[in-house]
């Protein structure tokens, strides 16, 4: 009773004070219990968040190592048959690639590790690593075929003792014959890749092969014709077993037949090209007989915009611009409507009508 008592003693603007400090109190605790439940939510959030983008780097990551580790393991290659793409692959950055490529482009050489130092590219680990899946041709004969500089002696020759299939190289017998040891592990990283010689003359096509050698061991040399039969392939419908015959690495197999299932089926051999395989082994398969099938056809009307992206012909850009097409203008009766529009020129329309309905 005192307390009501008190209360209406109280002057009235004492009371108002009261009462919004009470009201005020009570709003603080509210906010601050609100408070710390959305931080703690919050704070759940950027965990979550912080997991899933550890996720992506590692993935990120691991398929750069894997690229690396494929490029590194498929030499040995030419200078002036890598794209901006394969330099990627083997650790450089994009900028580093395309500055590389203009630089070859426009016929610049490379003899040795302080070629890529001079022009600023790549580390020094790097540099070690990428010589030895280069073929790289030797400055000093280089030199000696141009008439500058004093002349290099050739090698010590001497005749093979036992004859020697050109795509199974003894190396011990070799470097017997004189042979230097950098060029049998040349020699070997050709056949290892891929590469397959027609005849014994094309082992002089082997950067820094000395003819005065292959000249006196022509005949002690020869190719195994019975392992080089020429097979017929269905090309989409050919599986991994199918392919281990022509294709002597996994990641390779798994590779082409990836590129493949996004196409939608192969039209023509010379979509190897762009599979992103090295060139000697593009070429054995083009050795061979390839029936052509039926390919997966895709309807630009009804296919949704991810199914279109997913095609190697049309990417994300394009897919907008047909998505954009079909509902904002009207349905797509003729491919050829899309030309000139954002992304679509008339050799992507042409490459691509083989894939539509």
């Amino acid at each position: 009773m005192w307390r009501i008592f008190l209360w209406f003693h109280i002057r009235r603007s004492e009371r108002k004070r009261l009462l919004l400090l009470f009201v005020l109190l009570v709003g603080i605790s509210i906010f601050a219990k609100w408070g710390r439940e959305n931080y703690y939510d919050r704070a759940v959030e950027v965990e979550r968040y912080s997991i899933l983008l550890d996720s992506l780097v590692h993935m990120h990551d691991s398929i750069k190592a894997y690229r690396r580790d494929s490029f590194f393991g498929a030499g040995p290659y030419k200078l002036t048959e890598l794209s901006t793409s394969e330099w990627e692959a083997s650790g450089l950055t994009a900028l580093e690639s395309k500055r590389l490529w203009n630089y070859l482009k426009a016929g610049g050489r490379v003899y040795n590790e302080e070629s890529f130092s001079r022009i600023n590219i790549g580390d020094t680990a790097w540099r070690e690593r990428v010589m030895d899946a280069l073929v790289i041709e030797d400055v000093r004969a280089s030199r000696k075929r141009e008439g500058r500089g004093r002349l290099v002696q050739g090698w010590q020759s001497e005749l093979l003792r036992k004859r020697i299939d050109v795509h199974q190289p003894d190396s011990i017998e070799l470097v017997k014959s004189g042979v230097p040891g950098y060029m049998v592990s040349r020699w070997r990283r050709y056949v290892r890749s891929g590469f397959r010689f027609d005849s014994v003359k094309e082992v002089n096509s082997i950067w820094g092969m000395d003819s005065s050698w292959l000249a006196i061991n022509l005949d002690s040399l020869w190719i195994d014709v019975e392992g080089k039969a020429i097979l017929t392939i269905s090309m989409n419908a050919v599986g991994e077993e199918g392919l281990s015959q022509i294709l002597a690495h996994a990641w390779q197999r798994d590779k082409w037949l990836s590129y493949r299932s996004r196409l939608g089926g192969f039209v023509d051999t010379a979509q190897f090209w762009e599979v992103g395989l090295d060139s000697s082994t593009v070429r054995e398969m083009m050795m061979h007989v390839w029936d052509k099938g039926e390919v997966e056809k895709v309807d630009l009307n009804t296919s949704s915009v991810e199914v279109l992206s997913r095609h190697p012909y049309i990417g994300w850009k394009r897919a907008g611009t047909v998505e954009y097409y079909r509902t904002r203008v009207r349905p797509i009766e003729d491919v050829e409507v899309l030309i000139g529009l954002e992304g679509w020129t008339k050799e992507d329309v042409e490459r691509l009508r083989e894939y539509l309905e």
